[in-house]
C-alpha cells in the first residue's frame, strides 16, 4: 500500500531462521526488521497507509518478544525517518502463548481503528483457528486489547484467513470430505466495544457507565467498562474508550 512492500525472508543453511522487511518502491531501499534478531522470527503479511501521503503506516504480522511461541504483532512504522513505534503483541483470543498466531492482513476503519485477520496455528504450523479482531490505536501510541471474533466456515476442516476489507474476512479452506480447495467470503459485524450501551456511538454517556464501574471487578456478574479482561477497570480501559470515541465504524 502507498509506496511501502511487506514481505518475510529465511537465511540459507540456518534453520528455523527468518524475519520481515520492508520495501520502499519509489527509492528502491529495504528496512530490515530488528525485533530480536531472526530467531524472533518476525513476519510481516499486512501494511496500510494511514492517510494518502502519510509517511505513517501501520504493519501486522508475527513475533516472538520472549522466549515463547510467536504471538501476533502490530506495529506503526515512519517511513520517512525509517523508525518504528513499540510493537504490540496478542495472544490468540486472549489465551496464553501456548499456540503460533500471527496477523495475516489489516484493514483501516478510521480514527485510529483497524481491522485485522488473524491465523492460529498448532505446533506443526496447521491452521486450527481464523479471527477477525479490531483494535484502536491508543493515546501512547500502542494499541488495545483486541476484540475476537471467530470466522468459521461451516463443514471446513481447515480453513485459513488470508485477508480483510472492513469487517469482511477472506481465505481458503477444505472439508474432510472434499479435499478441493475453495475460497470464502465472511461478513461480519465490527465490534464496538467502547459502545456501552449499544446506541451506535461512544460519548459521554459512555464514559458514565465506564466511570461508574471504575476499580475491581465483581466475582460474578458483568463489568462493563473493562475493555481489555484484566479484572480492573482503570486507566487503560479510560483510554480505550476515549481512543474509540465517536460513531462506531
Amino acid at each position: 500500500m502507498g509506496d511501502l512492500v511487506v514481505g518475510n525472508y529465511d537465511l540459507v543453511g540456518v534453520p528455523a531462521s527468518g524475519n520481515a522487511f520492508i520495501y520502499n518502491i519509489q527509492t528502491d531501499t529495504y528496512v530490515i526488521l530488528n525485533f530480536g534478531g531472526t530467531q524472533n522470527l518476525t513476519s510481516l503479511y499486512g501494511v496500510w497507509q494511514n492517510g494518502p501521503g502519510s509517511s505513517i503506516y501501520t504493519l501486522v504480522g508475527g513475533s516472538r518478544p520472549s522466549p515463547t511461541i510467536n504471538l501476533a504483532m502490530i506495529v506503526d512504522f515512519d517511513a520517512s525517518s525509517s523508525t518504528f513505534g513499540t510493537p504490540t503483541y496478542y495472544a490468540p483470543r486472549g489465551e496464553g502463548p501456548t499456540i503460533l498466531s500471527h496477523f495475516e492482513g489489516i484493514s483501516g476503519l478510521g480514527d485510529g481503528r483497524y481491522s485485522l485477520i488473524a491465523m492460529t496455528l498448532n505446533a506443526s504450523e496447521v491452521p486450527i483457528g481464523v479471527d477477525l479482531i479490531c483494535v484502536v490505536r491508543l493515546p501512547n501510541g500502542s494499541f488495545s486489547a483486541g476484540q475476537w471474533t471467530p470466522l468459521a466456515y461451516p463443514g471446513a476442516s481447515f480453513a485459513t484467513g488470508n485477508t480483510v476489507i472492513d469487517g469482511v474476512g477472506m481465505g481458503i479452506y477444505f472439508t474432510s470430505s472434499n479435499p478441493s480447495v475453495f475460497s470464502y467470503v465472511a461478513f461480519t459485524e465490527i465490534p464496538c466495544p467502547a459502545d456501552l450501551n449499544d446506541d451506535g456511538v461512544v460519548n459521554g454517556s459512555d464514559l458514565s457507565s465506564l466511570l461508574a464501574s471504575w476499580g475491581t471487578c465483581p466475582p460474578k456478574g458483568g463489568c462493563p467498562g473493562d475493555f481489555d479482561d484484566d479484572g480492573v477497570v482503570n486507566g487503560s480501559d479510560l483510554s480505550y474508550l476515549l481512543a474509540s470515541w465517536g460513531t462506531c465504524p
